[in-house]
Protein backbone atom coordinates (compact mmCIF):
# COMPACT_ATOMS: atom_id res chain seq x y z
CA UNK A 1 0.00 0.00 0.00
CA UNK A 2 1.28 3.47 -0.93
CA UNK A 3 1.29 6.04 1.86
CA UNK A 4 -1.55 8.52 1.88
CA UNK A 5 0.74 11.41 0.92
CA UNK A 6 1.74 9.63 -2.29
CA UNK A 7 -1.86 9.53 -3.43
CA UNK A 8 -2.25 13.29 -3.18
CA UNK A 9 -1.98 15.29 -6.44
CA UNK A 10 1.28 17.03 -7.15
CA UNK A 11 1.31 20.66 -6.14
CA UNK A 12 0.97 22.83 -9.22
CA UNK A 13 1.45 26.55 -9.75
CA UNK A 14 -2.14 27.33 -8.82
CA UNK A 15 -1.90 25.37 -5.55
CA UNK A 16 1.36 27.07 -4.65
CA UNK A 17 -0.01 30.51 -5.38
CA UNK A 18 -3.08 29.92 -3.19
CA UNK A 19 -1.10 28.59 -0.28
CA UNK A 20 -2.27 24.97 -0.72
CA UNK A 21 -5.97 25.67 -0.29
CA UNK A 22 -8.72 24.99 -2.83
CA UNK A 23 -10.04 27.76 -4.97
CA UNK A 24 -13.73 28.46 -5.08
CA UNK A 25 -14.75 26.78 -8.34
CA UNK A 26 -11.71 25.30 -10.03
CA UNK A 27 -9.87 26.97 -12.90
CA UNK A 28 -12.94 28.24 -14.75
CA UNK A 29 -14.62 29.43 -11.58
CA UNK A 30 -11.36 31.00 -10.45
CA UNK A 31 -11.37 33.21 -13.49
CA UNK A 32 -8.22 31.98 -15.25
CA UNK A 33 -10.19 31.73 -18.49
CA UNK A 34 -12.92 34.21 -17.59
CA UNK A 35 -13.69 36.14 -14.48
CA UNK A 36 -12.58 39.02 -12.32
CA UNK A 37 -9.08 40.43 -12.32
CA UNK A 38 -8.58 39.49 -8.64
CA UNK A 39 -9.20 35.87 -7.66
CA UNK A 40 -10.34 35.25 -4.05
CA UNK A 41 -9.49 31.88 -2.52
CA UNK A 42 -11.85 30.06 -0.02
CA UNK A 43 -9.24 28.63 2.27
CA UNK A 44 -6.61 31.35 2.69
CA UNK A 45 -8.57 34.46 1.82
CA UNK A 46 -5.62 35.60 -0.34
CA UNK A 47 -6.00 36.96 -3.85
CA UNK A 48 -4.40 35.73 -7.05
CA UNK A 49 -3.56 38.33 -9.75
CA UNK A 50 -4.56 37.51 -13.30
CA UNK A 51 -1.86 36.32 -15.67
CA UNK A 52 -1.92 39.55 -17.70
CA UNK A 53 -0.50 41.36 -14.69
CA UNK A 54 2.24 38.76 -14.29
CA UNK A 55 3.17 39.08 -17.96
CA UNK A 56 3.43 42.84 -17.61
CA UNK A 57 5.61 42.60 -14.53
CA UNK A 58 7.98 40.20 -16.28
CA UNK A 59 8.40 42.29 -19.45
CA UNK A 60 12.02 42.33 -20.69
CA UNK A 61 13.45 45.83 -21.31
CA UNK A 62 14.03 46.70 -24.97
CA UNK A 63 17.65 46.40 -26.18
CA UNK A 64 19.00 49.18 -28.40
CA UNK A 65 21.94 47.78 -30.36
CA UNK A 66 22.96 51.21 -31.64
CA UNK A 67 23.37 52.45 -28.05
CA UNK A 68 25.29 49.32 -27.11
CA UNK A 69 27.72 49.75 -30.02
CA UNK A 70 28.20 53.39 -29.02
CA UNK A 71 29.64 52.47 -25.63
CA UNK A 72 32.30 54.84 -24.25
CA UNK A 73 31.05 57.59 -26.54
CA UNK A 74 32.07 55.65 -29.64
CA UNK A 75 35.60 54.78 -28.55
CA UNK A 76 34.79 51.10 -27.95
CA UNK A 77 33.62 50.40 -31.50
CA UNK A 78 36.48 52.55 -32.82
CA UNK A 79 38.98 50.27 -31.05
CA UNK A 80 37.21 47.22 -32.49
CA UNK A 81 37.43 48.66 -36.00
CA UNK A 82 41.08 49.64 -35.59
CA UNK A 83 42.15 46.20 -34.37
CA UNK A 84 40.00 44.21 -36.83
CA UNK A 85 40.42 43.07 -40.42
CA UNK A 86 40.16 45.49 -43.35
CA UNK A 87 37.19 43.60 -44.80
CA UNK A 88 35.40 43.81 -41.44
CA UNK A 89 36.02 47.57 -41.30
CA UNK A 90 34.42 48.05 -44.71
CA UNK A 91 31.41 45.98 -43.66
CA UNK A 92 31.08 47.80 -40.34
CA UNK A 93 31.10 51.14 -42.16
CA UNK A 94 28.01 50.12 -44.12
CA UNK A 95 26.30 48.74 -41.01
CA UNK A 96 27.00 51.71 -38.75
CA UNK A 97 26.20 54.31 -41.41
CA UNK A 98 22.83 52.66 -41.92
CA UNK A 99 21.80 52.37 -38.28
CA UNK A 100 23.31 55.30 -36.36
CA UNK A 101 22.49 58.98 -36.19
CA UNK A 102 25.00 61.25 -37.93
CA UNK A 103 26.22 62.72 -34.61
CA UNK A 104 27.26 59.28 -33.37
CA UNK A 105 28.96 58.45 -36.66
CA UNK A 106 30.94 61.67 -36.37
CA UNK A 107 32.20 60.77 -32.91
CA UNK A 108 33.30 57.33 -34.12
CA UNK A 109 35.11 58.91 -37.07
CA UNK A 110 36.88 61.39 -34.80
CA UNK A 111 37.96 58.60 -32.45
CA UNK A 112 39.33 56.60 -35.38
CA UNK A 113 41.15 59.60 -36.79
CA UNK A 114 42.75 60.38 -33.42
CA UNK A 115 43.98 56.79 -33.07
CA UNK A 116 45.41 56.78 -36.59
CA UNK A 117 47.21 60.12 -36.20
CA UNK A 118 48.63 59.04 -32.83
CA UNK A 119 50.45 56.17 -34.53
CA UNK A 120 51.68 58.35 -37.44
CA UNK A 121 55.41 59.02 -37.68
CA UNK A 122 54.99 62.34 -39.47
CA UNK A 123 56.23 61.32 -42.92
CA UNK A 124 52.73 61.35 -44.47
CA UNK A 125 52.95 57.63 -45.20
CA UNK A 126 50.01 56.88 -42.92
CA UNK A 127 47.62 57.49 -45.83
CA UNK A 128 49.43 54.92 -47.96
CA UNK A 129 49.07 52.02 -45.53
CA UNK A 130 46.17 49.61 -45.64
CA UNK A 131 45.05 49.80 -42.03
CA UNK A 132 41.53 48.96 -40.92
CA UNK A 133 41.06 52.51 -39.68
CA UNK A 134 41.90 54.01 -43.07
CA UNK A 135 39.69 51.43 -44.77
CA UNK A 136 36.76 52.64 -42.64
CA UNK A 137 37.50 56.35 -43.21
CA UNK A 138 37.96 55.78 -46.95
CA UNK A 139 34.74 53.79 -47.27
CA UNK A 140 32.82 56.53 -45.47
CA UNK A 141 34.34 59.23 -47.69
CA UNK A 142 33.58 57.26 -50.84
CA UNK A 143 30.00 56.67 -49.76
CA UNK A 144 29.39 60.32 -48.87
CA UNK A 145 30.61 61.47 -52.32
CA UNK A 146 29.31 58.57 -54.41
CA UNK A 147 27.24 60.55 -56.92
CA UNK A 148 29.78 63.38 -57.03
CA UNK A 149 32.60 60.92 -57.79
CA UNK A 150 30.46 59.07 -60.30
CA UNK A 151 29.90 62.22 -62.36
CA UNK A 152 33.65 62.97 -62.46
CA UNK A 153 34.55 59.45 -63.53
CA UNK A 154 31.80 59.43 -66.14
CA UNK A 155 33.23 62.57 -67.75
CA UNK A 156 36.78 61.23 -67.69
CA UNK A 157 35.62 57.92 -69.18
CA UNK A 158 34.12 59.89 -72.06
CA UNK A 159 37.42 61.72 -72.62
CA UNK A 160 39.57 58.58 -72.83
CA UNK A 161 37.14 56.81 -75.15
CA UNK A 162 38.17 59.06 -78.02
CA UNK A 163 41.93 58.49 -77.69
CA UNK A 164 43.86 57.00 -80.64
CA UNK A 165 44.84 53.32 -80.26
CA UNK A 166 48.52 53.93 -79.47
CA UNK A 167 47.96 56.86 -77.13
CA UNK A 168 50.07 56.54 -73.95
CA UNK A 169 51.50 53.25 -75.17
CA UNK A 170 55.03 53.89 -73.94
CA UNK A 171 56.21 50.47 -75.14
CA UNK A 172 55.30 51.16 -78.76
CA UNK A 173 57.61 52.64 -81.42
CA UNK A 174 59.88 55.28 -79.90
CA UNK A 175 60.26 57.65 -82.87
CA UNK A 176 60.59 61.32 -82.01
CA UNK A 177 57.20 62.18 -83.42
CA UNK A 178 55.48 59.30 -81.62
CA UNK A 179 57.15 60.23 -78.34
CA UNK A 180 56.13 63.86 -78.75
CA UNK A 181 52.53 62.82 -79.47
CA UNK A 182 52.38 60.71 -76.32
CA UNK A 183 53.81 63.50 -74.16
CA UNK A 184 51.33 66.00 -75.57
CA UNK A 185 48.46 63.58 -74.94
CA UNK A 186 49.70 62.96 -71.41
CA UNK A 187 49.90 66.70 -70.70
CA UNK A 188 46.39 67.20 -72.02
CA UNK A 189 45.12 64.47 -69.68
CA UNK A 190 47.00 65.99 -66.73
CA UNK A 191 45.29 69.32 -67.33
CA UNK A 192 41.88 67.64 -67.62
CA UNK A 193 42.42 65.52 -64.50
CA UNK A 194 43.66 68.42 -62.38
CA UNK A 195 40.76 70.62 -63.50
CA UNK A 196 38.32 67.86 -62.58
CA UNK A 197 40.02 67.44 -59.20
CA UNK A 198 39.86 71.16 -58.44
CA UNK A 199 36.17 71.26 -59.37
CA UNK A 200 35.58 68.12 -57.30
CA UNK A 201 37.09 69.82 -54.24
CA UNK A 202 35.18 73.08 -54.76
CA UNK A 203 31.89 71.16 -54.98
CA UNK A 204 32.42 68.66 -52.18
CA UNK A 205 29.25 67.29 -50.56
CA UNK A 206 28.82 68.65 -47.04
CA UNK A 207 29.55 65.36 -45.27
CA UNK A 208 32.85 64.79 -47.08
CA UNK A 209 33.72 68.44 -46.53
CA UNK A 210 33.23 67.91 -42.79
CA UNK A 211 35.49 64.84 -42.83
CA UNK A 212 38.17 66.73 -44.77
CA UNK A 213 38.11 69.48 -42.16
CA UNK A 214 38.69 66.91 -39.43
CA UNK A 215 41.57 65.25 -41.32
CA UNK A 216 43.24 68.62 -41.90
CA UNK A 217 42.78 69.73 -38.31
CA UNK A 218 44.02 66.47 -36.77
CA UNK A 219 47.20 66.43 -38.87
CA UNK A 220 47.86 70.15 -38.47
CA UNK A 221 47.73 70.01 -34.67
CA UNK A 222 50.49 67.43 -34.59
CA UNK A 223 52.56 68.03 -37.71
CA UNK A 224 51.79 71.52 -39.05
CA UNK A 225 49.88 73.10 -41.92
CA UNK A 226 52.12 71.96 -44.78
CA UNK A 227 51.83 68.29 -43.95
CA UNK A 228 48.11 68.73 -43.23
CA UNK A 229 47.51 70.13 -46.74
CA UNK A 230 49.61 67.38 -48.30
CA UNK A 231 47.85 64.65 -46.27
CA UNK A 232 44.39 65.90 -47.16
CA UNK A 233 45.22 66.11 -50.86
CA UNK A 234 46.60 62.57 -50.71
CA UNK A 235 43.47 61.36 -48.93
CA UNK A 236 41.15 62.77 -51.59
CA UNK A 237 43.26 61.61 -54.54
CA UNK A 238 44.48 58.26 -53.28
CA UNK A 239 41.50 57.17 -51.21
CA UNK A 240 38.43 58.73 -52.82
CA UNK A 241 38.82 59.64 -56.49
CA UNK A 242 41.75 57.43 -57.52
CA UNK A 243 40.18 53.99 -56.91
CA UNK A 244 37.02 55.00 -58.79
CA UNK A 245 38.99 56.21 -61.82
CA UNK A 246 41.10 53.05 -61.91
CA UNK A 247 37.99 50.85 -61.68
CA UNK A 248 34.90 52.74 -62.93
CA UNK A 249 32.67 49.68 -62.55
CA UNK A 250 32.92 50.02 -58.75
CA UNK A 251 30.71 53.12 -58.97
CA UNK A 252 28.43 51.87 -61.74
CA UNK A 253 30.25 53.60 -64.62
CA UNK A 254 30.76 51.44 -67.70
CA UNK A 255 34.42 50.67 -68.30
CA UNK A 256 35.48 52.19 -71.65
CA UNK A 257 36.38 49.65 -74.32
CA UNK A 258 39.81 49.44 -75.88
CA UNK A 259 43.35 49.20 -74.57
CA UNK A 260 44.00 52.92 -75.10
CA UNK A 261 41.10 53.92 -72.85
CA UNK A 262 42.17 51.50 -70.12
CA UNK A 263 45.77 52.73 -70.26
CA UNK A 264 44.52 56.31 -70.03
CA UNK A 265 42.44 55.60 -66.94
CA UNK A 266 45.40 53.98 -65.21
CA UNK A 267 47.51 57.00 -66.18
CA UNK A 268 44.88 59.38 -64.76
CA UNK A 269 44.96 57.41 -61.51
CA UNK A 270 48.75 57.84 -61.35
CA UNK A 271 48.33 61.56 -62.02
CA UNK A 272 45.97 61.91 -59.07
CA UNK A 273 48.31 59.98 -56.77
CA UNK A 274 51.26 62.20 -57.79
CA UNK A 275 49.53 65.61 -57.85
CA UNK A 276 49.68 66.29 -54.07
CA UNK A 277 53.44 65.73 -54.26
CA UNK A 278 53.74 67.87 -57.39
CA UNK A 279 55.75 65.28 -59.29
CA UNK A 280 56.04 61.71 -60.47
CA UNK A 281 58.63 59.91 -58.31
CA UNK A 282 61.61 58.83 -60.43
CA UNK A 283 62.03 55.50 -58.64
CA UNK A 284 58.50 54.38 -59.52
CA UNK A 285 57.35 56.39 -62.54
CA UNK A 286 60.57 57.21 -64.35
CA UNK A 287 58.76 57.23 -67.69
CA UNK A 288 56.69 60.22 -66.66
CA UNK A 289 59.33 62.42 -65.01
CA UNK A 290 59.44 64.55 -68.18
CA UNK A 291 55.96 65.72 -67.15
CA UNK A 292 57.03 66.95 -63.70
CA UNK A 293 57.18 70.64 -64.61
CA UNK A 294 53.48 70.56 -65.45
CA UNK A 295 52.75 68.42 -62.37
CA UNK A 296 54.51 70.96 -60.16
CA UNK A 297 52.48 73.80 -61.66
CA UNK A 298 49.17 71.99 -61.13
CA UNK A 299 50.16 70.87 -57.65
CA UNK A 300 50.76 74.47 -56.62
CA UNK A 301 47.15 75.24 -57.52
CA UNK A 302 45.94 72.33 -55.41
CA UNK A 303 47.76 73.26 -52.18
CA UNK A 304 45.80 76.48 -51.39
CA UNK A 305 42.54 74.60 -51.84
CA UNK A 306 43.64 72.13 -49.18
CA UNK A 307 44.59 74.90 -46.77
CA UNK A 308 41.13 76.40 -47.21
CA UNK A 309 39.76 73.55 -45.10
CA UNK A 310 41.23 75.34 -42.10
CA UNK A 311 39.57 78.60 -41.17
CA UNK A 312 36.41 80.33 -42.30
CA UNK A 313 36.52 79.67 -46.05
CA UNK A 314 33.60 77.53 -47.22
CA UNK A 315 34.13 75.11 -50.08
CA UNK A 316 31.09 72.87 -49.76
CA UNK A 317 28.14 74.14 -51.72
CA UNK A 318 25.92 71.08 -51.70
CA UNK A 319 23.77 69.65 -48.95
CA UNK A 320 23.11 70.84 -45.43
CA UNK A 321 26.04 71.55 -43.08
CA UNK A 322 27.13 68.56 -41.09
CA UNK A 323 25.06 65.76 -42.49
CA UNK A 324 23.56 63.77 -45.29
CA UNK A 325 24.87 61.40 -47.92
CA UNK A 326 25.19 61.92 -51.63
CA UNK A 327 23.94 58.40 -52.27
Amino acid sequence: MLPKQALQPTLGPLTLLTGGGECRSGLRGAGLTRGPAILPCHTTGSTLPEFAALDSAAEVPQFDIADALFAEDGRWIARCISSGAISDAQLLERVLAGMMHIDKIHKILLALLDMEIDTCTGNAQWLRTNSSTLAFLSAYAQRSAYVHTQSVVHRLAGVVTSLPPDALDWDAAQSEDAQSMRLNEAMRLILIASDELIEFIRMLPAELHWLCEQVYSAVQVRFGADLAAHSLGTFLCLRVLGPAIAAPETIAVTMPKGDAARRALLFLNKVLVALPQGRFPAHREGTFTALNDLMMERGQILAPLMRAFHGEEAIAVAGEPGGGFDQ
